[in-house]
């Protein structure tokens, strides 16, 4: 294993030269570095994470069929429930819609609101809530890079600005997968 040479907290480098050893975390990669670990997109030439598939993970976002999901994010463990994981004891098994009486909501960012399990797009008062929950007050949390500045740009959510993305990744707007 690998550590980034930029990392104070040595966060594990992936990215690199093509051909050579990874260097950088994905944070500190350079625009000419490539994900070089194994698991990496299938499309001819492309360089990226893959995320997406029906069974197991093989394309990037710019490269996922219709009928490809996220298998970076964990599912329901209740059978034939296809909705994520956020509630458990110690660790997130169940959906919000599954969860037993006792259980957590171990996922950040969900409504406050008694009885809904939507993400809290929302701020007020410490709280998040759902569009529809929201009180007339509350301001939409704008996603941001780690450099403080909006971000718009993924690989399947916005976690970089303009100036920080990297190669592969999409502008996301609005549920709006744009190519780049």
């Amino acid at each position: 294993m690998v550590n980034c040479i930029f990392c104070p907290n040595k966060k594990r480098a992936f990215y690199g030269f093509e051909g050579e050893s990874p260097v950088t975390c994905r944070e500190h990669a350079a625009d000419d570095f490539v994900y070089l670990n194994k698991k990496r997109c299938q499309h001819p030439g492309c360089t990226s994470k893959a995320l997406f598939g029906t069974d197991k993970a093989i394309w990037c976002g710019k490269h996922k069929k219709a009928d490809d999901t996220n298998l970076n994010i964990g599912k329901c463990e209740v059978e034939g429930c296809s909705r994520t994981k956020s509630h458990g004891f110690k660790k997130k098994t169940v959906c919000g819609l599954h969860a037993i009486s006792g259980m957590d909501d171990l996922s950040k960012n969900m409504c406050s609101h008694e009885q809904c399990y939507l993400s809290g797009n929302f701020q007020f008062g410490g709280q998040r809530y759902c569009k529809r929950h929201k009180p007339e007050e509350g301001k939409r949390v704008q996603k941001s890079c780690f450099c403080g500045k909006t971000a718009n740009y993924g690989y399947d959510k916005r976690e970089y600005c303009n100036d920080h993305s990297l190669p592969g990744m999409s502008l996301i707007k609005k549920r709006t997968v744009m190519e780049s």
